[in-house]
């Protein structure tokens, strides 16, 4: 029992995950985070043994498609595929680990975005902007995360290598993220698994998503493409060839933003209109962003004020 193999297979100038002690983290001002259609409910959503980890694809109406922008990217990324990592075999506490505070967490959940100028992941794979990772830690709690009931329930479906399974009732994406995007790390890093690409976007959020042990716990009973078991998926903390720098996001709210650009990343909004464009007024959407982000980070500057 163990780890796939071909999870050791990345390395190069930007190997993901990093070790802390080899980085310089400084903070850095970005503009708000946009996420697009992230409530909107897929037509399906797929459970997939690829052989080396879990994978979740999921599939839209053409104009549905959730879409992230803004912040440290360059341009609008369209979603892809989610995937999911875990740490050891009843060892909780040794997964996944916060690049910057040292703590150690049992599962992380990777957001895969390609950037929409490229035909396609293949293509996008290939270029220095082409990809962005929205990475997400979980820590253990004492029941069950109702959202991800479903789809742990539906993981023995996939043991064996190249299985195949539905949900029978597909949820949004906001479903399976942590509502806190306003407190982030951001740097460059590369894919965890092949095709190992480099240059890519990472943008870890540091509030941990809450998830039952029980429930962690079902993603080692998949096998890999030898028949093992996949008692663990992450790979170890590897200490880069050169420094690396780490950019701790401080949020900043630009008057001069169109609120297109603003309520749609917020879930609250979304969730409580139905749609990011149902919201009329600038002004809501403007200040309850800086409101909210206040709240959860504290760390929110303005621009352009008198």
């Amino acid at each position: 029992m163990g780890q796939s193999p071909q999870l050791a297979t990345c390395s190069g100038k930007h190997p993901s995950p990093i070790n802390n002690e080899t980085v310089n983290v400084v903070n850095q001002e970005y503009r708000i985070l946009a996420f697009k259609s992230f409530h909107e409910r897929p037509r399906n959503v797929e459970l997939f043994n690829d052989g080396q980890t879990l994978v979740v694809r999921f599939e839209y109406d053409e104009t549905l498609h959730p879409t992230v922008s803004g912040g440290p990217l360059n341009g609008d990324f369209e979603l892809e595929k989610i995937q999911f990592y875990w740490g050891h075999y009843n060892k909780n506490t040794i997964g996944t680990e916060d690049p910057i505070r040292n703590v150690s967490f049992p599962t992380e959940l990777h957001v895969i975005f390609r950037n929409m100028k490229y035909q396609d992941f293949d293509q996008a794979a290939n270029k220095r902007d082409g990809i962005a990772v929205l990475a997400f830690f979980f820590e253990i709690f004492e029941r069950d995360n109702e959202d991800y009931a479903a789809l742990t329930k539906t993981v023995k479906q996939v043991a064996k290598p190249n299985a195949v399974a539905k949900l029978k009732k597909p949820k949004a994406l906001w479903s399976f993220i942590s509502f806190n995007i306003f407190d982030y790390y951001t740097y460059t890093g590369s894919l965890t698994t092949p095709p190992c690409s480099e240059d890519v976007l990472w943008i870890d959020f540091q509030r941990p998503i809450q998830m039952s042990s029980k429930q962690i716990e079902s993603f080692r009973h998949l096998y890999t493409d030898d028949n093992t078991r996949m008692i663990y998926t992450q790979r170890p903390v590897l200490k880069p060839l050169r420094n690396r720098t780490i950019f701790d996001a401080v949020l900043v709210i630009d008057p001069e933003d169109e609120a297109t650009d603003l309520h749609s990343a917020i879930p609250y909004v979304d969730n409580l209109v139905g749609a990011a464009n149902a919201l009329d007024s600038g002004g809501i959407c403007f200040i309850f962003p800086l409101f909210v982000s206040s709240i959860f980070t504290g760390r929110v500057s303005a621009k352009g004020w008198n």
